[in-house]
């Protein structure tokens, strides 16, 4: 079985607002980080637990990746904030 690759790209326009990314059904293996050297991210599969709020939430340092295989959460977005406005995120994704 041959696996596809995808780069999406996210830019965090504005600091401290939640952004989402749907990923794709059929992801195998799922790679967030920050092209960023400096600004750190916060990820949640819970649109009202990021950008300030709530405390389920992940926060990705920068140069750091966030990993997922065989994803089996609930939803397949998942909600990206960060205290930096203007932060580009990639997720990778398997498929």
């Amino acid at each position: 079985m041959r696996a596809n690759w995808t780069v999406l790209r996210k830019t965090l326009t504005l600091a401290n607002t939640a952004y989402s990314q749907a990923i794709p059904e059929n992801a195998m293996f799922v790679s967030v980080s920050s092209t960023s050297d400096t600004a750190s991210f916060q990820l949640s599969l819970n649109p009202l637990q990021v950008a300030g709020v709530g405390t389920q939430y992940r926060t990705i340092p920068a140069m750091t990746t966030w990993e997922v295989q065989k994803p089996v959460f609930g939803t397949k977005t998942i909600y990206l904030s960060s205290a930096t406005a203007g932060v580009e995120i990639e997720i990778e994704v398997w498929s």
